[in-house]
Order: C-alpha cells, then structure tokens, then sequence
C-alpha cells in the first residue's frame, strides 16, 4: 500500500512568486496521494496572506495564519501537529521539488517498510534562476552526519516517529531540522539515500543558500544538536565548530590510549613533486609523525620485493622502533 505524504511548510514573508512556485511544485505532483501544510507565521507583508488565500480551497492544502510570530520551531510544529499522513516531508518556503519526487519516494517505501527516513540528492536555485551545485551525496554515514548536516534536503521522515522524538525542540534555531534528524536517526529501523537531485535549494539575500552568514545562530545551534545527540548515545565527545561554517569536529574524549595501528602497503613508488623527487612512503610516515598529536601508533609496512632499499633504510631510520616491516 502506498504511504500518504504530509508536505510541511513553515512561512515567513517569502516573496510571492517564490512562495507561488513552492506550492505549486506540490500540486503539480505525479503521485496524487499528499496534503500540504501551510503556516504563516504572522508575516509582516500582506502578499503572504494573499497567496496563500489562492489555495484555501483546495481540500489537500491546510493553510493557518498564526496571530503572532513564534519563529520557525513553533510554526514547524504547528504543522507537524496538524500532519496526517505516514510520512513527513521538510519543505522550505522558497525551495521546489521536482514534480515527480514523491511518486520516485514512494516507491522506494514501497519497497521497504522498514525504512523510517529518507534523504535525497540537492542542488541550488542560484540568484539567476539557473541550477547549480549539484550535491551528490554518500549513502548513510552517521559519522559524516555529525560532522556535517549533509543529508537535509530532501528530508522524508516517518510521522509517527518524528512525533515520538518530539518533533522540532525549542532552542535550536536554524539547525531544528538537523536535531530532529539527529533524533531520528537515533531510533530509525532503516535509513534510506535515494541517489537523485530531487530538492532545488534557492538562493536569496535572506538565505542560507545565498548568504552563509545570514544565520550565524543556526551554527551554534548545530554544535549543541550534535553535543546532545553524542550525550544520547553514549558517545564521549565535545564537539567543536570548524571554521568552515556547518561544519563540525567530534573530539572524543579517551580513557586510554590504545595502540593504533597503520597499515601501509607499498612498493616504495617514487616521483616528481614541484620538480623535487619523493618518495611518497617516507613522506606519508614522516607527515603522520610530525603532525599526529596521539603517541601510541605503529607503521605496519607491507612492502613489495621491488621497493628501493634506500626506501626502507630511510623508512627505518625516521620510524625507529614504532616500524614493524612485513615483506610480499
């Protein structure tokens, strides 16, 4: 059986041919089975209320007009509270899908029943109306995903579940979607990457998308999703921001100081490097050396019988007895 698809959609003051094109992007939909969550939150310009007047009509669109503004959170709970379908789909104001994305979703869930999240493939509207920046995206990595909300859009979440983590938390302005998939995840049976550019992120002044400093608030509230998320899980860590912004560092904290070991095949292969010689080995350990900060390493070096012995002279002289040489 086919699930039915919940389009939520908080609003404030988009401009009206972009917040035309959001909704419009849903109603022409190859796959009928879908209603649309509208909730203007109290936006100051009166183009808002007018555009969304247009659609009152429809029986699958659910537009309310809250009195006063309670910011993104409020308003995204507002229509995650009036949702009734299987799944939720995170839709920003001034953002479009492609007309067939929920029919192609669909039958990936058909597929799987077990699946409790989905993302897609993205890209950018940029300023000109073309499309750009394709971002093709790994398949789950819950590691990359602490360290960068690459998943967002288009994000595709059980209902039922995105309710029992409790839907969007107050606190985490600008990044309420990374916490709730950051929860989600948590408990998801099965997650899901449809390798397709589904989501058209637009480029605007007020956006993200087209100005990364235009939230600087949503950041901080990223590190403080992805510190609570590694409390949750038992993961002891303090996460720091990178200086590339929505970008983060899971530094965990150690009890002990295992032994790591490295692994390097070789043959000992050499070449020339801004018109200098090197051979990539020597360089590879003396780079771990000078720069690593964890003492407790050894070089495992599975060597070629081809490998130079001036290769293995210098490797045993800058590695010393963290080398342990293995011949093949």
């Amino acid at each position: 059986m086919s699930p039915r698809f919940s389009v939520i959609t908080p609003v404030f003051d988009p401009p009206a041919e972009v917040l035309r094109a959001t909704i419009e992007c849903i109603l022409n939909q190859t796959f009928a089975d879908w209603e649309l969550h509208l909730v203007d939150d109290a936006s100051p310009s009166p183009h808002v209320r007018e555009v969304l007047n247009d659609y009152v009509g429809d029986p699958r669109i659910k537009v309310t007009f809250r009195e006063h503004n309670g910011g993104i959170i409020a308003s995204s709970n507002d229509a995650l509270t009036t949702a009734t379908g299987d799944f939720v789909v995170l839709l920003d104001h001034d953002d479009i899908i492609d007309l067939n994305s929920l029919e192609l979703i669909n039958d990936v869930l058909r597929a799987d029943e077990t699946i409790d999240y989905l993302y897609t493939d993205e890209d950018l509207i940029a300023f000109d109306g073309s499309r750009t920046q394709a971002f093709y995206k790994p398949d789950w990595s819950p590691e990359r995903f602490r360290a960068q909300n690459y998943c967002c859009h288009l994000s595709v979440i059980r209902r039922s579940l995105a309710v029992d983590v409790g839907g969007f938390r107050p606190g985490f302005e600008g990044s309420q979607d990374y916490d709730l998939i950051l929860r989600v995840t948590e408990k998801a049976r099965r997650i899901h990457h449809l390798p397709k550019v589904l989501y058209h992120w637009r480029q605007l002044a007020t956006s993200t998308a087209g100005d990364p400093t235009s939230k600087m608030y949503a950041y901080e509230s990223g590190r403080r999703a992805i510190q609570e998320h590694c409390d949750r899980i038992g993961i002891n860590a303090v996460v720091e921001s990178l200086p590339l912004l929505g970008t983060y560092r899971v530094r965990r904290i150690l009890k002990n100081h295992p032994l790591v070991s490295i692994i390097i095949p070789t043959r000992g292969t050499s070449g020339r490097v801004w018109g200098v010689e090197r051979c990539f080995l020597i360089d590879a350990v003396q780079s771990i050396l000078e720069k690593s900060t964890y003492e407790n390493i050894e070089f495992v070096v599975v060597a070629d019988t081809d490998t130079p012995p001036e290769a293995i002279r210098a490797l045993e002289r800058i590695a010393g007895d963290k080398l342990h040489l293995t011949w093949f």
